[in-house]
């Protein structure tokens, strides 16, 4: 894994951090999420999973469900990632 310094206004990354910390993250793994969905757009087929790979991470899902695992979110952030 390489490592990357970045300069952000002191305000914002405060901001930024409260945020984040509050879904249960952190500035480095929202740049890491930025950054892949970057590169996935960038990509000429927007199709990026077989349909082997999408029944694969469909069942892990579910797996993960049954077993009582899952992700709170908003209904605010679901709306914003709705318009992204």
């Amino acid at each position: 894994m390489q490592s990357y310094s970045i300069q952000i206004e002191k305000g914002l990354a405060d901001e930024a951090q409260a945020v984040l910390q509050g879904m249960g993250g952190d500035i480095t793994s929202a740049v890491t999420a930025f950054l892949r969905r970057t590169v996935r757009n960038a990509k000429p087929d927007p199709d990026l999973y077989t349909e082997e790979e999408m029944e694969e991470i469909h069942r892990r899902g579910m797996e993960e469900i049954r077993a009582g695992k899952g992700i709170r979110v908003s209904m605010e952030t679901l709306e914003r990632m709705a318009d992204e």
